[in-house]
């Protein structure tokens, strides 16, 4: 099934969004103010979510149409064969925003989108059963509305490997923008003296070892009835690194904080690049 998808960012890294998108072989749709929209099959969301190293979160479109009364909101939504999207049984998080609509009630709208998903399925909001597995959005601007679905869960700036930070963290999206902002190539070398929980040495040592930044993370889109465990197999096969023996470039992080560097440290070999970054 075609997808028509949207890559968010940082706010100023769409150029630099859609140049890492482009070397993954992806074709843009347009860019946009705070995102990039491109389209394809399941196999390229997949590539998004693996190698995508800027994105904050990608949102797969579902359906958009006009409404300015409630019940051509409701007659919209039960449309939507929501069962393609979410099992039976997953706890939903909704969230709503109205910009120069008529329908502007966004607790209102969310009650609706709720209810159209719990005629077809078992599930439950949040604060039924806990954390949410299932995150859906609508946007409502100039009642144009918008119904997408989060396919990653964490944000994709959340590799998993920072499990522990200091003081005022860089933001792994931002710490690979300066990087490229500079040019930096996979056999360069890298000191940075303030390292802090090694973010930014981080980030330059997985570039330098080739490890695409989702490799090893589960995303929401795992769960979707149609998950296409075949199409993920083969973006996965994208991302393998050959052997190498080449000399390492030098990587180093310093700082004058002993615990931030045991933090680093610990962080790098989660992110598996301990042997190749010295703190």
């Amino acid at each position: 099934m075609s997808r028509s998808d949207f890559v968010a960012c940082a706010p100023g890294l769409e150029p630099l969004l859609v140049d890492e998108l482009r070397e993954l072989e992806l074709e843009i749709d347009r860019s946009l103010a705070g995102g990039v929209e491109l389209s394809g099959e399941p196999e390229t969301l997949y590539r998004v979510l693996l190698g995508c190293g800027l994105g904050l979160r990608v949102l797969v479109r579902i359906t958009g149409f006009v409404a300015r009364e409630f019940a051509k909101l409701e007659r919209e939504l039960d449309r939507i064969d929501w069962r393609h999207w979410i099992r039976p049984g997953e706890v939903i998080e909704v969230r709503a925003t109205a910009r120069r609509s008529r329908l502007y009630h966004t607790g209102a709208i969310v009650e609706r989108v709720e209810r159209a998903i719990a005629r077809q399925l078992d599930v439950a909001v949040p604060s039924d059963r806990g954390e949410p597995t299932t995150s859906v959005y609508l946007r409502n601007e100039g009642d144009r509305i918008e119904v997408s679905i989060d396919a990653c869960g964490a944000p994709l700036h959340k590799r998993g490997w920072r499990v522990e930070s200091g003081k005022a963290p860089l933001r792994e999206d931002i710490a690979r923008a300066l990087l490229r902002l500079v040019g930096f190539e996979a056999d360069w070398g890298l000191l940075d003296p303030v390292a802090g929980s090694g973010t930014l040495v981080i980030e330059a040592a997985t570039i330098a070892a080739g490890l695409a930044p989702g490799i090893g993370r589960e995303f929401a889109c795992m769960r979707w009835p149609d998950f296409d465990t075949a199409a993920f197999a083969r973006a996965q096969a994208r991302f393998v690194v050959p052997a190498s023996k080449a000399p390492l470039p030098p990587i180093h992080g310093r700082d004058r904080n002993q615990g931030a560097v045991a933090i680093a440290k610990a962080n790098a070999a989660r992110a598996g690049v301990g042997d190749r970054v010295e703190f």
